[in-house]
């Protein structure tokens, strides 16, 4: 059980550089890609809707 813990820690440590590192790296885009691919999403998701992409009628 320790060595799962200790796994668990060492990744979150690892989590937290990449992210501090995005943050701090002053591209723009490297802070904001998420959220620019999530308003695509949505937007993909509303126009599919409103056209009617995802019905399963034929």
């Amino acid at each position: 059980m320790q060595r799962v813990f200790d796994y668990a820690m060492k990744m979150k440590k690892e989590q937290h550089v990449i992210v501090t590192a995005w943050a701090n790296s002053g591209n723009w885009l490297a802070g904001s890609w998420k959220p620019i691919t999530m308003l695509g999403v949505l937007v993909l998701a509303l126009v599919g809707g409103v056209l009617g992409w995802f019905s399963c009628t034929h």
